[in-house]
């Protein structure tokens, strides 16, 4: 068992004797410029009390504000990379965008918190990108599809190379040993991903089936050059490298299967899951689960019951608004729809979109009482043993980039077996087995 920290903020009597130390100058100098009176003695009021807690040994709510007070010389991810790491910054023009809009969002925020009397000035909260990367000792390396200057940087080496994107095989092992034959003419040096050990065992057993020599390696420092090699990761998908001579191959070209990654149901159509706020824009149209569709009109801080609290503006017919709380984003998907098509905006308290819900609802039951139709059908069918694996069974096997459950595994014995499961298409079974598996169970998606 692992038990982690309570608080994110590791903080030793030093580092708290210290915030004691600044947090009390700072507030002696905060006074000195704010001119509302309201806002000094709020200001009096919070940082009091947050002394007072920090003085009997406890961490207040939000310590986050004053890490920078804590350390002498406040640490950033960088610094714990090993001596000779090097850092990747993939698109540094995004990037710097994307840091941009996190520098205005959080200069906002600090605003918001000096007005209210919340915090005292003159405090760093995060790390300059630019500043971190010019300080760093440490090695940068650049990616860009485009060659462009990057401000502040003096390059040492630029380096130009072509990659191809690996093509699919489709299960065609024969059209993948002529392919891998090209390479070992080309003296490449080949990697083939498994998702874990026992996909790598796998993919060495359907290898040698077609005579096809490959190593077992256990770790990326080991890769031999110019050979053909096993390796346990994953990737999105496969590439090649002709100048370097170099490929690496997936599953997902080998056999047409995607690596194991968990498939999270989409309860809405037309909507798009969004995993933070930062991903929408203002204008957007995104789908309330319980409200439906609606116009997204930024964040706004709320004081509800003298908490604050960031929202999601979100505006709906007769320029109705809810508001919703960000931690409740997962409520909320992006819409999707036709291009330059505005769809209809639902009133809120209506019951419009209860009854599209409703509908949908019925349309899954109706599929739901269909299979269990079928596997009424198929318990009562009567199965027979089947033929020992050959090579197509176990390269069908082998082309499922999933790790099978126990009690998978026990009905695919006792359907080759024939224990009464099963029907005059073994195979067919299996598949459609997986396959809901796969979905989550979700009879929508079968």
């Amino acid at each position: 068992m692992t038990i982690g920290p309570v608080s994110e903020a590791l903080l030793e009597t030093e580092h708290i004797e210290r915030i004691i130390t600044r947090l009390e100058s700072g507030l002696s100098k905060s006074l000195k410029k704010l001119k509302d009176e309201k806002t000094k003695e709020q200001l009096v009021q919070t940082i009091s009390y947050e002394l007072e807690q920090l003085k009997m040994g406890n961490i207040p709510d939000k310590i986050f504000k004053y890490l920078s007070l804590a350390y002498e010389d406040p640490a950033s991810l960088i610094d714990y990379l090993p001596v000779n790491g090097l850092v990747f910054l993939d698109e540094i023009s995004r990037i710097q965008e994307i840091n941009d809009s996190l520098e205005k969002e959080e200069a906002g925020w600090y605003t918001d918190l000096l007005s209210q009397g919340q915090i005292i000035h003159d405090i760093k909260l995060a790390h300059p990108m630019q500043e971190l990367i010019v300080k760093s000792s440490r090695p940068f390396v650049y990616l860009s599809l485009f060659l462009r200057h990057v401000p502040h940087t003096n390059p040492q080496n630029i380096l130009n190379f072509a990659s191809k994107q690996m093509q699919s095989f489709h299960g065609q092992m024969n059209v993948f040993k002529a392919e891998l034959e090209r390479w070992k003419k080309g003296k490449y040096t080949v990697v083939i991903l498994g998702q874990d050990e026992e996909r790598v065992k796998k993919l060495h057993s359907v290898l040698a089936d077609y005579d096809i020599e490959a190593a077992e390696l256990f770790n990326a420092d080991s890769i031999l050059p110019g050979k053909v090699q096993i390796l346990r990761g994953s990737l999105n998908s496969g590439f090649e490298l002709p100048m370097q001579k170099f490929s690496i191959i997936t599953e997902t070209e080998l056999f047409n299967k995607k690596s194991k990654k968990s498939v999270r149901r989409q309860k809405l159509s037309n909507a798009e899951r969004i995993k933070s706020y930062s991903e929408l824009k203002i204008g957007d149209y995104v789908v309330h689960v319980n409200h439906g569709i609606g116009k997204y009109l930024g964040i706004e801080t709320l004081t509800i019951n003298g908490v604050h609290k960031d929202y999601l503006n979100i505006r709906y017919q007769a320029d109705d608004k809810l508001y919703v709380p960000v931690d409740q984003i997962d409520l909320v998907q992006k819409y999707v729809g036709s291009e330059g098509k505005e769809p209809k905006l639902y009133k809120l308290g209506g019951t419009e979109w209860k009854r599209v819900k409703s509908k949908v609802q019925s349309s899954v039951e109706n599929i739901a009482d269909d299979l269990i139709k079928l596997y009424a059908e198929r318990e009562a069918a009567k199965g027979y043993a089947f033929s020992p694996d050959g090579d197509m069974q176990r390269e069908f096997e082998t082309s499922f980039a999933y790790n099978e459950t126990e009690d998978q595994l026990r009905s695919i014995v006792e359907i080759k077996k024939g224990y009464g499961t099963g029907t005059a298409d073994g195979s067919f079974i299996m598949w459609r087995c997986w396959i809901w598996e796969d979905r989550g169970g979700d009879p929508g998606r079968f």
